[in-house]
């Protein structure tokens, strides 16, 4: 998380409150160079949102010149990985209005204004001398993110908390490269909703290896399903739909959610069960 980038959030004007919301979602995941990569699944579990109304929201965001969305194609193994995105630090806090409160007038060359409106010099500073932002992260933020924080970062997201020092060592032989950092994180994401999906249609996935072992074994590169080949057969899924509809669970209310579909029925089948064997 940049202090920085959760700063700079908040004092945008986004028009909704989604597009605010995902915003602050996406400033929470950033590091200072305002660069994050979560899933789109993710932003909507973690925003309470359809992930359709994500994607409509993300590419209204990037219309309105708040973030910049990269495509990071596919890893060699297969499976997509999630899209980058870059938040417009260097843009100002409101439309309209300087790098400051909209409404502020900005300050004549040479006598940079104050938070409240008064000049420096009114305030018995320095004459011509510039004002410093209370929220701008001292020194120069680091462009690439070093063992111990990817490492941090690993360990929170990791299911399996066990393990830490072994898991460290098996970091530090590694030692990668910003590059492959980012891969390993988006990898992990991936098998995480890959296991999250399955266990929605009751498919089953082998356990977690311990964090150590996942690293040394270099176990991003295992293959995934990709979201758009996860649907269900035909028949399979013709036979939820219709019975879902006989227990009140409608596909079309779902959008393009299999999962959550699935996971409804299977819900709405366990009640019934349970109010027949009460009767």
């Amino acid at each position: 998380m940049s202090n920085r980038a959760i700063t700079w959030a908040y004092a945008q004007q986004t028009g909704t409150p989604g597009r605010k919301l995902i915003l602050l979602k996406l400033a929470d995941q950033a590091n200072d160079d305002g660069y994050c990569w979560p899933s789109k699944n993710t932003i909507a579990r973690d925003c309470e949102m359809n992930p359709k109304s994500v994607q409509k929201i993300l590419r209204a965001l990037e219309d309105s010149g708040l973030i910049r969305i990269e495509s990071r194609g596919r890893q060699h193994t297969g499976f997509s990985l999630s899209n980058g995105y870059y938040l417009s630090l260097e843009q100002g806090g409101a439309e309209g209005a300087p790098q400051g409160e909209q409404g502020e007038p900005e300050a004549p060359k040479g006598e940079p204004r104050a938070p409240g409106g008064e000049s420096r010099a009114s305030q018995g500073g320095a004459e011509g001398a510039p004002l410093k932002n209370p929220h701008e992260p001292k020194g120069e933020p680091s462009k690439e993110p070093s063992a111990e924080v990817f490492f941090q970062r690993f360990l929170t997201e990791y299911p399996i908390k066990e393990g830490k020092e072994p898991a460290w060592q098996a970091v530090k032989r590694l030692n990668p490269e910003p590059e492959l950092q980012a891969t390993i994180l988006a990898a992990l994401e991936d098998q995480k909703e890959d296991r999250r999906q399955a266990r929605a249609i009751d498919d089953w996935r082998p356990g977690w290896p311990n964090p150590a072992k996942w690293i040394s074994e270099k176990r991003w590169e295992d293959q995934v399903v990709n979201d758009q080949s996860r649907d269900p057969t035909p028949s399979y899924f013709d036979r939820m739909v219709k019975r879902g509809a006989e227990l009140g669970v409608y596909w079309e209310d779902f959008g393009s959610d299999s999962p959550g579909f699935l996971k409804a029925v299977k819900q709405h089948e366990q009640l019934e069960e349970l109010y027949a064997s009460a009767i």
